[in-house]
């Protein structure tokens, strides 16, 4: 599904919502012309596999003229405002994933086309998984190029969900403790 917005926290929402729903979601670039867009949803076949396309009040004009240039299609516009959502935008990241499939697309990215044409990369669960896998360490060369040494941290863990108590405060003792075990003393 096409999602023409600009960044705020609903475009990452329905990002990261349609790939738990295992849609294969598209970020489209809102700087480009109505006919570009309308070339980009030709390109990915819109009126055939994507029944809607969800766009935030500033790009649902745009929306609407790349639609009407796709001719006799039968493509929705979904307004990202109206669209339904978890009442807390970090309950889509935070709820577990029952299980990602390895080798399907769940992403497509769109070249600008300056080359020639606009090409789309299917990019696959596994290789986000292999993109946060690098990040990690670009994380920590990150914080040893602005910190000292010794307070950088030697590794990265990324959690489905942090543990909370019943007021919402983070249990850090709860994220400490698999890092003490065995030790003598405790990692503050």
């Amino acid at each position: 599904m096409p999602i023409l917005a600009r960044n705020q926290v609903g475009w990452v929402t329905a990002m990261l919502g349609l790939i738990r729903l295992g849609a294969l979601a598209t970020a489209v670039n809102w700087r480009l012309s109505a006919r570009e867009v309308t070339g980009l949803l030709k390109l990915m076949n819109a009126g055939a596999r994507f029944p809607a396309i969800l766009a935030d009040a500033d790009c649902e004009p745009l929306a609407r003229d790349a639609v009407a240039g796709l001719g006799g299609s039968q493509s929705a516009l979904l307004s990202l405002a109206a669209a339904p959502g978890p009442a807390d935008p970090t309950d889509v990241v935070q709820r577990p994933v029952e299980r990602l499939r390895g080798p399907e697309p769940c992403l497509l990215l769109h070249t600008s086309g300056t080359t020639g044409l606009p090409k789309l990369v299917p990019l696959t669960h596994q290789m986000l998984i292999s993109v946060v896998t690098l990040m990690k360490l670009e994380l920590i060369d990150w914080c040893r190029d602005r910190l000292a040494h010794f307070k950088c941290a030697r590794s990265v863990d990324f959690a489905e969900q942090l543990p909370r108590n019943a007021t919402g405060k983070v249990l850090k003792a709860v994220l400490r403790e698999p890092h003490g075990a065995g030790q003598d003393r405790r990692v503050s």
